[in-house]
């Protein structure tokens, strides 16, 4: 019915924002309050538990969350997808036993690096199980989004967001870093409770095993192509970073850095819209309709990205102390330059998740890591030519290029098809 779809459309459209301002909001609440009410050795340490809680959590189902979505919306039937969310489920028995047995056998090892206190090895196991428990959590709200059911994936991440964040705010309210870690990552159960009850209503099959290692291996290939643009996106930007600071100083690496901060908040919500929304449909759109949604896709993202662009141009004089401080406010060209270049980046975005979603992982690593590239040549280029804006420069400047490069092979690509529907087109009167 296009009523029904309608609405549905409106309440995803509603729930990304709702979504987006509650993680914003609770990443600055456990910030204020933990500096607020811890000294700052157990603010270290609270903040190391914390990465360690995000990365295993990341983990515990393979890194394969946004292929599940493409697999569940490729499904053809419920058997289908009954398969891939055993294979998901068969990720995750395998993540428990080779990260949970770990977090067990070397929880001294793990506290003593990331604290420098051995003896806090129980946080370690209090950490890892309910994370690790939780895990099929992750799986349901991938195959809700892969359905089409968008603001249910979402309500039900919030709901494990909202415990998360109430009990992290109790433990750090009694002065306990270990006890707020600890409740933060079990409110990740509340996640894996709402999700699967949803999940429950649509009474997919049990399925059986044949297959299921088939589609594992199809799932490590997405998981495999995010683990590859995860190690470039930290590898390559880190080492510029030591390079710039070397040739200008702390100081100014401070302003690259409040830029780049900036930059990876506002493209969260230009990332969950082409995952939870864009994605989905493209995977399950014929060629015809494909292209519609490519087109408001690509008008929705950059519009995201123009929206952020001219609040932050209109009022960056009160953004910049409100969000950071007011000896920042060097960094305003460094974050408009970054901004700008986030304007050329949804075209890049949008190149991408079409690849994903016809899985097309090649083009899909090929996209990031050339603009990766390019955007690496050029800071060293400006930085041998003593350019201290030369972050400001090169961002845009990447990503412009390879946005160009896009919309060139779209156009190409349109005009080909085009040729090839008016030369099997039957002749006039024929």
């Amino acid at each position: 019915m296009p009523g029904e779809r309608e609405g549905k459309r409106r309440w995803t459209i509603l729930a990304l924002p709702a979504f987006f301002a509650l993680k914003v909001l609770s990443g600055l609440a456990l910030l204020k309050i933990s500096a607020a009410f811890l000294p700052v050795a157990s603010f270290s340490v609270f903040s190391q538990f914390l990465l360690f809680s995000a990365l295993l959590n990341m983990l515990s189902v393979g890194g394969a969350q946004t292929g599940l979505i493409r697999q569940i919306a490729a499904a053809g039937d419920d058997s289908d997808r009954a398969r891939v969310r055993n294979a998901g489920l068969a990720i995750w028995t395998g993540a428990v036993v080779l990260l949970g047995v770990p977090s067990v056998a070397f929880a001294s090892l793990i506290a003593d690096f990331l604290t420098g206190d051995p003896g806090a090895w129980w946080v370690v196991p209090a950490i890892a199980l309910p994370i690790l428990a939780a895990g099929p959590g992750q799986i349901y709200c991938s195959m809700l989004t892969g359905l089409g059911r968008t603001p249910a994936s979402l309500a039900a991440q919030s709901v494990g967001l909202l415990a998360s964040t109430a009990g992290a705010v109790f433990g750090l309210a009694r002065g306990d870093a270990a006890l707020a870690v600890i409740a933060f990552s079990a409110g990740s159960l509340a996640t894996l409770l709402v999700s699967g009850l949803m999940v429950r209503q649509h009474r997919l099959p049990r399925g059986t095993l044949g297959h299921v290692f088939a589609e594992v291996r199809i799932l490590f290939g997405y998981s495999g192509a995010f683990a590859v643009l995860a190690i470039l996106n930290a590898g390559i930007p880190f080492a510029l970073r030591y390079g710039y600071r070397e040739a200008f100083g702390a100081e100014q690496l401070g302003y690259w850095m409040a830029a780049s901060r900036v930059s990876d908040t506002t493209t969260q919500l230009m990332a969950l819209y082409l995952i939870q929304i864009f994605m989905p449909r493209y995977t399950a759109a014929h060629v015809q309709d494909g292209r519609k949604v490519l087109r408001e896709s690509w008008l929705a993202a950059t519009g995201i990205m123009v929206g952020f662009l001219i609040l932050f141009y209109a009022a960056s004089g009160l953004l910049v102390p409100l969000f950071l401080s007011q000896k920042f406010t060097p960094a305003v060209p460094f974050i408009l330059g970054y901004m700008t270049g986030d304007l050329f980046r949804a075209t890049v975005s949008v190149a991408m998740y079409a690849a994903f979603a016809r899985a097309k992982l090649i083009r899909y690593v090929g996209l990031e890591a050339g603009t990766l590239g390019l955007f690496a040549a050029i800071m060293l280029l400006l930085i041998h030519f003593g350019r201290s804006d030369a972050p400001m420069i090169a961002y845009p400047a990447a990503y412009g290029a390879c946005a160009l490069a896009v919309w060139i092979a779209y156009a190409v690509g349109s005009v080909r098809r085009r040729t090839l529907r008016e030369s099997s087109a039957p002749p006039a009167g024929g």
